[in-house]
């Protein structure tokens, strides 16, 4: 009988195919990644970082997806903000550059339960006139290269 503090994980190196982590275990380490995030997401960040191709100004405004719909990014603090408090799922996301358009997500869901924190890695795309086009968004580790892309309404 499986006991209700812990969960099974794939590992197909078991004989049955299931190897089980605590519950405690398995927080701990999204905590990790979560703290770890930039460095797991972008390994190989030139020293110093290249800085934004526009002033973060410039990233500012409403991006679409037609699934997760309108996002707007603000500047809070020197720093880009989005605020989804009036979503379903109520969240808010800070962003960090690292280098260049490349930045990092940090989501915080404080309502309901659990709580809930991830790191996204987000990426944004200039046009050849100078404007911010898009948004790309990894929704999660699992998406590799793979993104989201949001495209900018206002």
């Amino acid at each position: 009988m499986l006991n209700s503090n812990y969960i099974p994980i794939q590992n197909t190196s078991h004989v049955r195919g299931l190897t089980y982590y605590s519950y405690k275990d398995m927080f701990q380490r999204e905590v990790e990644d979560y703290d770890n995030a930039i460095n797991i997401s972008y390994p190989s960040i030139p020293d110093p970082p290249l800085l934004p191709t526009l002033p973060l100004l410039n990233y500012t405004g409403s991006y679409f997806h037609p699934a997760w719909r309108n996002l707007t990014l603000v500047l809070q603090d020197d720093a880009l903000f989005i605020n989804r408090t009036d979503a379903v799922w109520k969240m808010t996301i800070h962003l960090t550059h690292v280098s260049g358009d490349y930045f990092m997500g940090f989501v915080n869901k404080n309502s309901g339960a659990p709580t809930f924190r991830q790191a996204l890695r987000m990426q944004f795309v200039v046009g050849s006139n100078g404007d911010v086009k898009k948004l790309g968004v990894a929704g999660e580790q699992t998406m590799g290269e793979e993104m989201l892309w949001f495209s900018r309404v206002a």
